[in-house]
């Protein structure tokens, strides 16, 4: 079995972001050169996360308005915007994993992996690590 891992970093415009991150990742699982596995992705940062959803423009605009919907608005006193990023690294997931088969992520046909960021303006990075052989 074999390991190969690389960083992604992220300075966003805007303090709340949602990034497509599937071309990056695609590149990263052909560098490694592994065909059966395993490839985890994994953020940093409580303020950020990683997820799977389909690429649709109306799925992401669903997406958006669940989280602005499950978690304090930014305009409020300071422990509450701290409360709104824990809040949404909870409803996200910290680190998502993906099956590799024939060199290729196991993933639906619509479906595409985002980084989404909640107190950005700021460096912060995700571990891509795939494993297998």
């Amino acid at each position: 079995m074999k390991t190969y891992t690389e960083y992604l970093w992220f300075n966003t415009e805007n303090v709340r972001e949602d990034i497509n991150i599937t071309r990056q990742v695609k590149e990263i699982l052909k560098k490694s050169q592994i065909q059966e596995g395993l490839l985890v992705i994994s953020t940093m940062h409580v303020s950020a996360g990683v997820y799977i959803d389909d690429y649709e423009p109306d799925v992401k605009e669903g997406h958006n308005a669940i989280q602005k919907n499950s978690a304090i608005h930014k305009d409020q006193a300071d422990n509450e915007i701290e409360q709104d990023k824990h809040q949404r690294n909870i409803n996200e997931n910290q680190h998502i994993v993906i099956p590799i088969t024939y060199e290729k992520m196991d993933l639906g046909l619509w479906q595409q992996i985002f980084y989404a960021e909640f107190d950005g303006q700021r460096k912060k990075k995700i571990v891509i690590k795939v494993i297998g052989e």
